[in-house]
């Protein structure tokens, strides 16, 4: 059993955070080809979510892509895709509306503080798509989101987006 010392972690990357009625989800195709990492944003390329490209601008955001269930057990990192798990000819709920939790990658959330997508230069630890809450030439503000805490340990936060 784990003992929490000090605070209880943020929550599960990708999970609506406060339901109904609070929360608007859309169901959608996933690409299969452009496959978006949970609880990032994405947009739509021929009617299906797909994963953010470099230079993409943050005007092409269509929502963010939620947890899907059944998952697999495993460490998230922002690069987990779903892979085999889920696959591209199901339908994923993407967020248009709500809270969400979100693993941060690079800054530190503060309330009411900006939610940045990253849309140029990424890497294995920062891929396209991840969240930061750090401006840089290398990211966008994610329109209409804002963090509403501070990250735990593993950078797990949530925002409010489109509220």
């Amino acid at each position: 059993m784990v003992a929490y010392a000090y605070r209880f972690p943020q929550g599960v990357v990708g999970n609506v955070s406060r339901n109904a009625p609070n929360a608007t989800i859309e169901p959608k195709f996933l690409s299969t080809t452009a496959k978006p990492a949970i609880g990032t944003p994405v947009k739509l390329v021929a009617g299906v979510a797909a994963a953010i490209a470099a230079s993409d601008a943050n005007t092409v955001v269509y929502g963010i892509l939620t947890r899907a269930y059944p998952t697999s057990a495993g460490a998230y990192t922002s690069s987990n895709n779903f892979g085999n798990e889920v696959a591209p000819d199901l339908p994923a709920g993407i967020l248009k509306r709500g809270y969400i939790t979100v693993q941060n990658l690079v800054g530190t959330p503060a309330v009411g503080g900006a939610v940045y997508f990253r849309n140029a230069n990424g890497t294995a630890n920062n891929p396209l798509g991840s969240i930061e809450a750090a401006a840089s030439a290398n990211v966008v503000q994610l329109l209409g989101a804002y963090f509403n805490g501070t990250a735990d340990a593993d950078g797990t936060v949530e925002i409010a987006y489109n509220l």
